[in-house]
C-alpha cells in the first residue's frame, strides 16, 4: 500500500491505502517549496514538470488524486505518476504499482502492478518490498508462493528496524508474517528464511542508503 504528503507544498500527511491494507504509508514529502494556495502551487508544479522535473510530475499526480487545487481525477493522477515513474522516481514507481494492482485511475492489472513494485523495490523502497511479499501471499499478479512471500516480507520486517518510524507499517508487516507462519510448514519456513537472507544481500545497498 502507499503513501504520504500534502498540498501546500505537500504540507499535509495522508494515507493512500496500499497493499498493506491500511498499514503502509509511503511517499516522502515533496522537495518543492511552493505557495500555500494549492491552485498556485499546482501552477508552479506545472512549470517544473514541463522542464522535466519528476518530483513536480509526482506532485501534480498527488494534487489530482486528492482534488487539491484542481478537480479530483484519478486517471489524470495516474498519468502524472506514470510520467514521474518513467523518470525513475521511486515513490512514483510505488504509486504506479499500487494503481495497477488495485485498478485506480487505470485498468486493474496486478501483473503490471508487481512489475512496478519490483522497480521500486530495486531502489530500496521498503513498502514495495512488503507489497511484493503480499502479492506472493495472495497469489495476485504472481503465482502464489509462500516461501517467496516470507522472504520478501521478512526483508521488509528487518528493513523497518533500520529506518521506518511508522509503527502502523511496522506492525502491519509483522502481522502478515505472523499470519503466514500459521500457513507454512517448518520446511517452507526454513526455505523462506534462506530466501530472506538472499534477498537482503541483493537489496541491502539500496535499503541502507535510503
Amino acid at each position: 500500500m502507499s503513501t504520504l504528503s500534502g498540498a501546500t507544498r505537500r504540507c499535509r500527511v495522508d494515507d493512500i491505502a496500499g497493499s498493506l491494507k491500511g498499514f503502509n504509508v509511503g511517499s516522502k514529502q515533496s522537495v518543492h517549496k511552493c505557495p500555500k494556495d494549492p491552485v498556485e502551487a499546482n501552477a508552479w508544479y506545472q512549470k517544473a514538470a514541463k522542464n522535466g522535473d519528476p518530483d513536480a510530475m509526482y506532485d501534480l499526480g498527488r494534487s489530482a488524486a486528492q482534488g487539491s487545487g484542481m478537480p479530483q481525477d484519478q486517471a489524470k493522477a495516474f498519468t502524472w505518476y506514470q510520467k514521474a515513474a518513467n523518470c525513475g522516481l521511486v515513490r512514483a514507481e510505488l504509486e504506479v504499482g499500487y494503481s495497477y494492482y488495485n485498478g485506480i485511475g487505470v485498468g486493474k492489472n496486478p501483473v503490471a502492478g508487481v512489475v512496478w513494485y519490483r522497480a521500486a523495490a530495486k531502489q530500496g523502497d521498503v513498502r514495495a518490498i512488503a507489497d511484493i511479499g503480499i502479492a506472493y501471499m495472495e497469489g495476485n499478479g504472481v503465482d502464489s508462493d509462500l516461501v517467496e512471500a516470507f522472504g520478501w516480507l521478512d526483508v521488509a520486517r528487518f528493513a523497518t528496524q533500520l529506518s521506518q518510524n511508522d509503527m502502523r507499517f511496522k506492525w502491519g508487516v509483522r502481522r502478515y508474517l505472523d499470519d503466514l507462519k500459521k500457513e507454512i510448514s517448518p520446511a517452507q519456513l526454513k526455505l523462506g528464511e534462506a530466501r530472506s537472507r538472499q534477498l537482503y544481500e541483493e537489496l541491502r545497498p539500496k535499503i541502507t542508503s535510503r
